[in-house]
C-alpha cells in the first residue's frame, strides 16, 4: 500500500514484482532505460532487498523532478519566453538525462543480486502492472491524483480558451498530458471500486 498520498511515486516499486507460485516474478531494469527487460524468480528476502533499491531510486527521481521543475521553469521563462519548441526540447533532454542517470544507478545497485537469480520466461504485462496499482494504491491516493490531474487539465485548457494568443504547442501538450493522466487515474479508481464489489 502506498504510504504517502502526496508522493506520486510511492508504492511504484511493486510494479516490478508479480506474485507467482514459490515467490515473485521480478522485472529487472534494462541497463539502457529502454529496451526489453529481463525477468527473474525471486524469494521474499530477495524481493525485500530489490524493493529497497527501487524505493531509493523512486525517492531520488521524485526529488530530482521537484528540483529540476523548480529550477528549469524560471530559467526557461527567462531564456526561452517565446521558444516553445526549444523549451519542450530542453525539457525532454533534461528528463532523458535524469532518467538515464537514475536507471544506471538502479541497475548498478541491483546487478549483484540479479547475478544470483534464476531467469524466467514469464513476463509482467501492462495488465499485471495496472492490477498491481489497483491493489497497491489506496483509494484516497488514486482519487487525489485524479482530482489533481483534472485541475491541471482545466488550467491547461482554460489558458487557450480565454486567451486565443495562448493556443500554442505547450497548451496542446498540457491538455493531452493531463487529459490522459485524468483518464488513467479515473480508470484506476473505477477498477478499485469494481474489485471491491466483485
Amino acid at each position: 500500500m502506498a504510504g504517502h498520498w502526496w508522493h506520486p511515486l510511492d508504492g511504484m516499486q511493486e510494479l516490478s514484482f508479480k506474485p507467482i507460485a514459490g515467490g515473485y516474478l521480478y522485472r529487472a531494469p534494462s541497463p539502457w532505460l529502454f529496451g526489453p527487460a529481463r525477468h527473474y524468480v525471486v524469494g521474499e528476502e530477495q524481493k525485500a532487498a530489490l524493493a529497497l533499491h527501487h524505493r531509493a531510486m523512486l525517492r531520488l527521481a521524485f526529488w530530482l523532478i521537484v528540483m529540476m521543475g523548480g529550477l528549469a521553469v524560471p530559467l526557461a521563462a527567462l531564456f526561452l519566453p517565446s521558444q516553445n519548441l526549444a523549451y519542450i526540447g530542453a525539457s525532454m533532454l533534461v528528463g532523458l538525462a535524469i532518467g538515464l542517470s537514475i536507471n544506471a544507478w538502479l541497475f548498478h545497485k541491483v546487478k549483484p543480486i540479479i547475478a544470483e537469480l534464476t531467469p524466467s520466461v514469464e513476463r509482467i504485462t501492462q495488465h499485471d502492472m495496472f492490477g498491481t496499482q489497483a491493489s497497491t494504491f489506496s483509494r484516497r491516493y488514486v482519487l487525489g491524483f485524479a482530482v489533481l490531474s483534472f485541475v491541471m487539465l482545466a488550467l491547461s485548457a482554460a489558458r487557450p480558451i480565454f486567451d486565443p494568443a495562448a493556443r500554442d504547442l505547450i497548451a496542446v501538450l498540457g491538455i493531452a498530458l493531463f487529459g490522459l493522466a485524468t483518464i488513467y487515474w479515473c480508470a484506476l479508481y473505477v477498477a478499485q471500486r469494481w474489485r471491491k464489489t466483485a
